[in-house]
């Protein structure tokens, strides 16, 4: 097992293992972090050592800063730019968990948009999956990846299918494009991607989910 795996489980502590990692090189930025006496837990890394730790040219640094910052939610913000950018990294893990982090930043990650849609492409299934959460956690800011969205309802994966569908609903009106997507997904899906897709169809164009109810065998 990889020593910075046994570190978290021995330790129960990303936070303590980013700052270890982190601390670890002279080139590298060092983690001002206290221990509290009783309960001997290292406090999480500012954003700005966390942001840094995101170009340090250790992978594993890279990964532990983004799940790091995975767990502060709209508090990690400011470190939007550092986490689009992260959506680049060669390593899936990174790009995942990057993609994770700005999914728990929520609409305020609306200046990764562009780099999360450019994910929908990629070969990692988990990847896809993250990039299209995340997506729909920006909501109608990310109206401009609706089309590639659409066609990712037709992807192999049922959980990337599904991710797409609930992205495209929590977009909204602006996702229009996917009207014939969904409709597709309703009619030929199972259960769980019929009712999904319903819904979806719904928060998009209600007056076209009423006309395929109005269609016989709907």
């Amino acid at each position: 097992m990889s020593w910075w795996l046994t570190l978290t489980r021995q330790c129960g502590s990303m936070a303590l293992v980013l700052a270890l990692l982190v601390g670890c090189g002279r080139s590298r930025p060092t983690a001002s972090v206290e221990l509290e006496p009783e309960s001997q837990k290292l406090a999480t890394p500012d954003i700005d050592t966390l942001v840094q730790a995101l170009n340090d040219r250790d992978p594993d640094v890279r990964f532990w800063a983004t799940l790091t910052l995975a767990t502060m939610g709209e508090k990690a913000e400011p470190a939007v730019p550092g986490l689009s950018r992260a959506l680049e990294d060669r390593n899936e893990n990174i790009r995942a968990s990057a993609a994770d982090a700005l999914a728990k930043i929520g609409p305020q990650a609306a200046p990764a948009v562009k780099n999360l849609t450019n994910l929908l492409g990629d070969e990692s299934v988990d990847v896809k999956r993250g990039a299209a959460l995340a997506l729909g956690k920006i909501g109608p800011a990310a109206k401009e990846a609706a089309e590639p969205l659409a066609e990712l309802v037709k992807d192999r994966d049922e959980e990337v299918r599904l991710a797409a569908v609930d992205a495209l609903g929590k977009i909204g009106p602006a996702a229009r494009v996917a009207v014939e997507a969904l409709v597709r997904a309703i009619e030929l899906g199972d259960e769980t991607m019929r009712r999904r897709a319903r819904l979806s169809l719904r928060q998009i164009d209600p007056e076209a989910l009423s006309r395929l109810d109005r269609q016989p065998n709907s």
